[in-house]
Formats: C-alpha cells, sequence, structure tokens
C-alpha cells in the first residue's frame, strides 16, 4: 500500500472512486459546505497493485487554517488502514506549510467518519443547521 501525491496521470484512473464518492454525498442527502478560496491544495491517493484505492484533498487557506475537503476509501478497502495513512499524510502536508490548525465537514448520519475522525483528535466546534426550501 503506497500513498503519494496524487500525479496528473491519476485523474483518469480516479474517476471510478471519485463517482463512487458523489453517489456517497447524494444518499446522504445534504448540501456540501463551501470555504474560502484556498492558496494551497494537494490531492493525496493510495495506490495497490497499480489500483488507486482511496483519496484525499487538503487545502491551507490564507488564515493558516487547513481543511481536509474530502477522503474517500473504497468499500473493500475499508478498515486496513488506508484512511488513516491519508489523514497523516495530509497533516504532515499541512504541518509543513505551517497550518495552525484543520477543519472538516462530516455529515451527521456518517456515524462511521465521524467516529474515524473522533479517533484520529478532532472534536466538534461547530454545528451547521441546514433546512430545505
Amino acid at each position: 500500500m503506497i500513498v503519494r501525491e496524487a500525479s496528473p496521470t491519476d485523474s483518469r484512473r480516479a474517476r471510478p472512486l471519485e463517482r463512487a464518492f458523489t453517489e456517497l454525498l447524494d444518499r446522504l442527502d445534504a448540501p456540501r459546505a463551501g470555504s474560502a478560496a484556498p492558496i494551497d491544495r494537494c490531492r493525496f491517493v493510495v495506490e495497490v497493485d497499480g489500483a488507486i484505492i482511496a483519496f484525499a484533498d487538503a487545502t491551507l487557506g490564507g488564515d493558516r487554517v487547513g481543511a481536509i475537503t474530502d477522503l474517500f476509501v473504497a468499500p473493500a478497502w475499508r478498515r486496513c488502514g488506508a484512511g488513516r495513512r491519508l489523514l497523516a499524510a495530509a497533516h504532515a502536508w499541512l504541518a509543513d506549510r505551517r497550518a495552525r490548525a484543520i477543519e472538516l465537514t462530516v455529515f451527521e448520519s456518517n456515524r462511521e467518519a465521524l467516529a474515524f475522525y473522533e479517533a484520529a483528535g478532532y472534536r466538534t466546534a461547530t454545528r451547521r443547521l441546514v433546512k430545505e426550501l
């Protein structure tokens, strides 16, 4: 299992995983939060035997607050350490850029992700409420 920064050639190979991630967001039926324009960004991928099985996107804002904007592991590869490795790579990348904090958004209904991030040391700082019109 290799965790690395994505290369331009990974875009095509990551499309099936990105579609699966979009389908998951659609099933959660909640709008995605917007964010301020980042000053730097990086995508990380996890590759196993030439296949991309997970990805994470990290950004750094002008206020030196980093964000994990997306993190997705193919269902067949969950609970094997890919998510932890991606998070560690994103944390290291943000620390190298002197981020003072890291934030992310998790849907309340995604209990597995909530437990994952809490185990990594994240805590709830605010709660975003949404009303459909």
